[in-house]
Order: C-alpha cells, then structure tokens, then sequence
C-alpha cells in the first residue's frame, strides 16, 4: 500500500484470481479513516494494485468485498484485523496467486517476511520464528526475531505474507509489531483463522497450490515474485518496485495525502500509530492497505479431505457451501458436550470411512469445521452427523437447534429420512 507519494503503507497478499488479503487497519489508513481508527464498516473509497518490479505495468483497483472486513483489537474491534479485496480483470505484471498453507502450530520454526520500512522502501527480509499463540488477539501468533542482527518487522510490513519454507508456502499475514526498543517481536494471523472468518479462504488452503502458482528462487526456499502485487495511491502514483519477495502485494491507497493512522493503544507497522500497551511498550500494527466497495465473493469449493467423496445417491443430501458448513459448526459448539471435548466424541461416533478424514486442527472451531467438512464429502455424511449428534445429546436447546439448522442448510434429498 502506497501513499500519493510514493511511501509505503504495508502490503498484502494475492490468493486467487481478482482476491487480495491485507489488514484492516492498512486499508482505513489508506484511505484516511476519521480519527486514524479501524471504523466497524469498510470507509468510502479504492485502492490501486501494481506488480512489484514491473514500474511501467499499468495498476488495478481494488474494493473491499461484502463480508471481508474484520476490524482488529488494537482499534477496538474484536476480529483479527484483515480485509478481503477484490478487483476485476488480469493482475497487473502477469503476477500469479500465492502458494498457501495452514500454519499449524507454532513450534518455533523459522519463517520469512518481505516487507518495506521506511528506511527501505524497496523492500527487505525478516527472518523470524513462530513462539506462540497470544497477543493483542489470542488468534495471533506471535513471531521473535532469530538473532540481534537482521531487520526486525516494524511500520511497513502490515499485511505481508509469512512465508513457511518447509510447507513451501504462505501461512500467514503480519497484523502488528512490538516497538519496546531493541525488541524484534510481532504477530502474524494464520490463515487457517483468517479461513474461518472468509469461508474462500478454507477452499484455497485445502486445494493447495496451482499450476503457475509455485515459481521459487532455485535452491532458496523462498519464492519469487511471481505471486506478488503492490498497491499504489491516488492518481500518477507510481507502484513500487522491489526485488523478489515470498508472494505479497503492496497496496496503495487512492486519494492523494491519505495520512498513516494514530491510535491510542499501538502502532500500525505500515502506518504509523503509537500508543501503550499494558506492559508500557507500545504495540504496533504492521501496516495499511486497502479499500472498499461491495462486490461478491468468489465461489471457493470448501477444503477437501485426503479421500475423493462417493458419488451421491439417491437419498443423498446435497452438501452445504462453506459458509453453511461453518454456521454448522458453530452451532455444534454451542453444546456444552461438543465444546468440552472440541467434537472429540462427535467424531468417535462416527462411521470410520468418515472419521478418518476429519483433519486434525488444536482450534476448536476449525476442528469441528473440519468434522463437518467430512461429512460433507460423504454421501452418507449427513445422517451419521445426525446419528452422532443425537447420541451427544438430542434433548438440549443448542442440540435442538443445531438440529433444526441441519434441517434447513443441509436438507435430506428426496428418498432420504430427515433423521
């Protein structure tokens, strides 16, 4: 993200075709939110998209899509700070979408960032390990710097992509950053959590990646530019360029003079916004890209599982959308009996060809996501979830309901017993 002259605000990540993932609070920077806060809605404007290294390749723009904003906890909101972008026609530079991967666990491996502090707009590398869970938001994972030397995260990296060289992919968006001085810690939001906010999402982490998607410096570990895209402001803004960096975009902000946010409790990485934590050092979110305007999402067939689904039958229920089979899951762990157990015992119930396709996940709302996902893509899915559900508990008003929900997003073709 750019402002009209040319700086950088933060970055953003190009995951499918026309789709850009970045920070809320990028965007409401860019576009010059009252107050310099995160407002609950998208603000009024655009943004532009250009490839990075490619000055002369003509910029998109981008607007926020409906459903994709999620304001975050250092602007009061209680979402995970990011923001869905959306814009039509061919990616500027030829660029190709992302390679992306589920986090996992934070086990202290090594991960990379590219991103653009002010004192190198062109871009440069952070190499960090994932510690943690926890931080402004307890969805974050927090990232510490491998050594005393080396470029920590700071203004500047909002919303670029977090690059795994084991999974060989990004896992990862940066949200904010630690400004204690010589401290080298920030946050990343996974995205397998930003997947269960943007239904999409989980799509495109289940498919892996495609063809185009996967060019890699040779012997690196860490992609080219490929997957890439910066985002310039206000008219005759020029796109930044930079050399190859782990599949990010760089959003800027359209309308001239967009000043980075000020808030009371951080400070954005990509646009400036001091203020204390609890600890007395101040939390910084790691950049600003992006803009508004309500087109629809893209369809994204839900994760899949490592066996291919049978075929229907008659009797067989057409499987729910992703975003139905998350409301599932939802109301699966309104009852007290799933929630205790994140599904443990939901899944021990049911048939083994569907058990053992239950991807394991320690969050337990992408568990029981999953749970319902294979079930899903069983033709018989739907009456064991219901079997299931019932010998959990068939009497409770969370169980009752979750039933009832069944009934109406995921109804029993003709031939079928409702259950």
């Amino acid at each position: 993200m750019l402002t009209a002259g040319g700086g950088v605000l933060g970055a953003g990540v190009y995951v499918a075709p026309g789709h850009v993932l970045t920070c809320a609070h990028v965007v409401a920077a860019a576009l010059g939110a009252a107050g310099g806060r995160t407002p609950a809605a998208p603000p009024p404007g655009a943004v532009f998209l250009g490839a990075p290294g490619s000055p002369d390749a003509a910029p998109v723009k981008a607007v926020v899509v409906d459903g994709g904003w999620f304001p975050g906890p250092l602007d009061g909101g209680r979402s995970v700070d990011l923001a869905v972008l959306r814009f039509s026609g061919p990616p500027p530079g030829g660029v190709v979408p992302a390679v992306l991967a589920a986090s996992g666990e934070p086990d202290g491996r090594e991960l990379s960032v590219y991103g653009h502090p002010v004192a190198a707009p062109a871009g440069i590398w952070s190499v960090v390990r994932a510690v943690g869970w926890g931080g402004p938001h307890h969805e974050w994972v927090q990232l510490a710097g491998t050594g005393p030397t080396g470029a920590g995260i700071e203004r500047g990296f909002s919303g670029a992509g977090v690059w795994d060289p084991v999974a060989r992919g990004i896992v990862g968006l940066v949200t904010a950053a630690y400004r204690e001085r010589g401290a080298k810690v920030a946050w990343m939001l996974p995205l397998e959590v930003a997947g269960g906010l943007w239904a999409p999402l989980a799509g495109l982490l289940a498919a892996g990646p495609t063809d185009g998607a996967t060019a890699r410096t040779a012997g690196a570990g860490t992609p080219t530019r490929a997957a890439t895209i910066e985002a310039t402001v206000g008219a005759g803004a020029e796109p930044l360029t930079r050399a190859s960096e782990p599949a990010t975009i760089e959003a800027a902000a359209i309308g001239a003079g967009a000043e980075p946010p000020t808030r009371a409790a951080a400070t954005a990485v990509g646009a400036e916004a001091v203020a204390e934590p609890p600890t007395g050092a101040a939390v910084t979110e790691a950049g600003a890209p992006t803009t508004r305007t309500t087109p629809a999402a893209p369809t994204t067939e839900a994760p899949t599982t490592a066996a291919t689904p049978a075929a229907p039958t008659t009797g067989a229920a057409e499987p729910p959308s992703d975003t139905d089979q998350f409301a599932i899951a939802d109301a699966l762990l309104r009852i007290a009996a799933v929630e205790d157990d994140s599904a443990a015992t939901l899944r021990r119930l049911l048939p083994p060809a569907i058990r053992h396709n239950v991807r394991t996940h320690p969050r337990a709302r992408l568990q029981t996501y999953y749970l319902v996902q294979a079930c899903a893509d069983h033709r018989q899915g739907r009456e064991a979830l219901t079997e299931a559900l019932r010998l959990v508990d068939d009497s409770s008003e969370p169980a009752r309901a979750a039933l009832a929900l069944l009934d109406r997003v995921w109804p029993l073709a003709t031939g079928g017993d409702a259950g």
